[in-house]
């Protein structure tokens, strides 16, 4: 397959924050079983993103990582804060574990929580493996113990990946996959492919089967050639099975939103085109009609991708950094271009404050 444009790095640490957080218990209940066996899922989950980002604001280092801190009730009836830790890099980090112990302490010298400590090293060395951090002198120690798994423990065993009753097994396949393709789009569009086809076999219910198809398509970035094909497989995919999962692409932006917006029109427009050529019942009312139909479907399709997009951003900003002003929402409403508002969506994604963000 021929490619074309600039190369863009893999984006692990974003998509990876948002599916563990909005697909926690998939994610717990593949990881740490047994803590999953102990919370009572039937209790709702609190987020605690803005606790959480005060107390790592002055521990963090340049390295960004995909973190969340989480409220959870045990089945017997006690209140549990759980740290998640997810630190994506492709080299050991010696100032990882003593991050840990300094988010644990803060926590708990703040709100006097009992803190879980949780990291998943989706790294590429096998030799790093943090466990813990302790210092001290003189007989007198502190020490933190935290939970980690390594996601290349698990990488021996594919067939055991594509069949695992958890989909969370699929994510971290494609997690390895992603890492193995950086300079292959072919080799990542097959696999793409096959991931995504793959999630349908779990029988999930449409909106977690909509969270999980953006963690594969966040994170196994194309080139333009590569994502316009994988969309297409999706268009076909969701026609076959009655599923509209084309939402997810045009809610969040990923991935061209004109070609999205041009497939919904053209669908729109061949249905209007064939309804009013059969009305007129004649040849030149029937093509008449489809061409105008075509025209004003795809005019419409693109219409529902720009308002999507202008949705993503504003959905993104919210998440990360808190309620967003009117006002800022309008000035992201006025963009109108399909191609900026997709550079928007990345831009969303990646600045580290609201004041970074600029529409301009």
């Amino acid at each position: 397959m021929a490619t074309r444009g600039k190369k863009k790095a893999d984006d692990f640490d974003n998509p990876w924050q948002e599916v563990l957080v909005k697909k926690f218990e998939f994610f717990l209940r593949f990881f740490f079983p047994d803590v999953h066996a102990d919370i009572n899922w039937k209790r709702k989950l609190e987020f605690l993103d803005k606790e959480f980002r005060s107390i790592a604001r002055k521990a963090r280092s340049d390295k960004r990582n995909a973190d969340a801190l989480i409220k959870v009730f045990l089945k017997d009836g006690r209140e549990q804060w759980v740290l998640i830790h997810v630190e994506i890099q492709a080299q050991s980090d010696a100032a990882f574990a003593e991050r840990m112990y300094i988010y644990n302490y803060r926590i708990y010298d703040r709100y006097k929580q009992s803190v879980s400590s949780f990291a998943i090293l989706a790294d590429e060395d096998e030799l790093w493996r943090p466990t813990r951090f302790e210092h001290g002198r003189w007989g007198s120690r502190s020490c933190l113990e935290f939970n980690t798994v390594k996601l290349l423990d698990l990488k021996h065993d594919v067939d055991a990946l594509i069949n695992h009753e958890n989909p969370f097994a699929t994510l971290v396949l494609a997690h390895f996959k992603t890492q193995e393709t950086r300079n292959d789009p072919s080799a990542r569009y097959t696999w793409k492919r096959s991931l995504l086809k793959n999630l349908f076999r779990y029988g999930m219910h449409k909106e977690d089967v909509e969270d999980l198809i953006r963690f594969i398509d966040w994170i196994m970035y194309l080139p333009d050639n590569e994502q316009s094909l994988f969309v297409e497989d999706l268009l076909q995919l969701e026609e076959r099975k009655t599923m509209p999962y084309v939402t997810t692409f045009e809610r969040y932006g990923l991935k061209r939103g004109k070609v999205l917006g041009r497939k919904l029109g053209r669908k729109e427009g061949h249905k209007e085109g064939r309804l009013e050529g059969r009305v007129e019942g004649r040849v030149e009312g029937r093509e008449e009609g489809r061409m105008e139909a075509l025209q004003e479907g795809e005019l419409k399709g693109m219409q529902i991708a720009k308002e999507t997009l202008q949705k993503s951003i504003i959905d993104i900003l919210s998440k990360r950094f808190g309620m967003i002003s009117g006002r800022f929402c309008k000035s992201i409403q006025s963009v109108d271009d399909i191609d900026k508002l997709t550079e928007l969506v990345a831009r969303a994604g990646s600045v580290e404050s609201l004041k970074e963000f600029s529409i301009k």
